[in-house]
């Protein structure tokens, strides 16, 4: 893999992710949608759905669950013998209430579960894949200083496998993830920097995930690096988060999150996403380009209709991921897949 570079265009206003020719589409999962390997299988509803035509991800760029280096337990209740398959229907760590379809909301807890990213390498899944995706990445020890050797770990580990790729890979090194106690606010800037000096090792192209609140002028800092070549916003946001004109009462129908006291992973009570985050990504995306931020923007958080791609195309975004819909309205996925593509491929709004 070593060679492969990112040549991000936009010509009246239309953009291509590609890789030495190779597209990676104008609309992806987001990171976990299709599980760690994309089979269908990992997740009830997709078992139950994909057979009765209900749920498509044809013409959507595979994104991998986050994994991080080593394994972790999280608060997914998944099978002991392999780490990933998901047997319960219902999960104490997501709530999806009764009204959460009308309001487009949710909430998750998950925590990253993962069997670490070694077993996941070596289970060679990712290594058949023909079609260019994404694999995501998060270091999660409590300082910068023990994230940056353990992303370092990472990467050359990644890089030890890379020649056995079929397909091409872009690296998502995930800075946002609201349910595993890391706070990056106080060193985000540097800590993505340093970071991405480890990175710039793979040869692949890399984005940086950031949630919605993260400081545009602090993007526009970050993203100088030479190895960073767009970012992915937004990650859910920290429940209960003071956040002008956002009233989480309204919202989500209760003050205090009924995941307060679920699991150990992280703090609080897990991470909105859904509705909560189509403004402020909107908003996010419209300022950095107002500003002058030239490099890849995949936008997604609440996106469920045609008409959310297109405001967040007309922001300013390169491409577009779902998440939320594929839980909340997966039998919307596959029409929404194909009218994003013919969306962004007419060119301007």
């Amino acid at each position: 893999m070593d060679g492969h570079f990112l040549l991000c265009y936009c010509a009246a206003r239309r953009c291509s992710l590609n890789v030495e020719g190779v597209e990676f589409g104008h609309i992806s999962g987001g990171s976990g949608v299709e599980g760690f390997f994309g089979r269908g299988d990992e997740y009830p509803h997709h078992r139950l759905l994909k057979p009765l035509g209900l749920l498509g991800f044809r013409g959507m760029t595979f994104v991998a669950k986050t994994a991080t280096l080593e394994p972790n337990i999280g608060n997914l209740h998944v099978d002991p013998k392999d780490g990933v398959t998901v047997h319960d229907w219902q999960q104490e760590c997501i709530h999806v209430s009764p009204t959460s379809w009308w309001n487009d909301v949710m909430l998750n807890k998950v925590g990253l579960t993962n069997p670490g990213l070694k077993a996941l390498l070596e289970r060679q899944l990712w290594q058949k894949r023909t079609n260019p995706f994404m694999i995501s990445f998060m270091s999660i020890k409590p300082t910068v200083e023990e994230r940056i050797r353990e992303l370092r770990e990472a990467v050359e580990m990644l890089k030890s496998y890379l020649g056995s790729f079929q397909a091409p890979v872009l690296f998502q090194e995930n800075f946002s993830c609201p349910n595993v106690g890391v706070d990056h606010n106080e060193e985000l800037v540097d800590e993505i920097r340093c970071s991405y000096d480890i990175i710039a090792r793979l040869g692949v192209p890399s984005f940086a995930k950031v949630d919605a609140l993260t400081s545009v002028y602090d993007i526009m800092e970050f993203s100088s690096h030479r190895a960073l070549h767009g970012i992915v916003t937004s990650n859910a946001i920290k429940f209960g988060t003071v956040i002008p004109g956002v009233d989480w009462e309204k919202l989500y129908g209760f003050k205090t999150s009924p995941l307060e006291k679920v699991g150990t992973a992280g703090t609080g009570g897990g991470g909105a996403s859904g509705a909560v985050l189509f403004s402020l990504v909107e908003r996010q995306v419209s300022r950095l380009r107002a500003i002058g931020y030239t490099k890849c923007i995949q936008a997604g958080g609440g996106v469920r209709t045609l008409e959310h791609a297109r405001r967040l195309k007309a922001a300013g975004a390169d491409s577009v991921f779902i998440a939320s819909a594929a839980i909340l309205a997966p039998w919307s996925v596959q029409s929404l897949i194909n009218d994003t593509n013919r969306l962004f491929s007419r060119g301007a709004p």
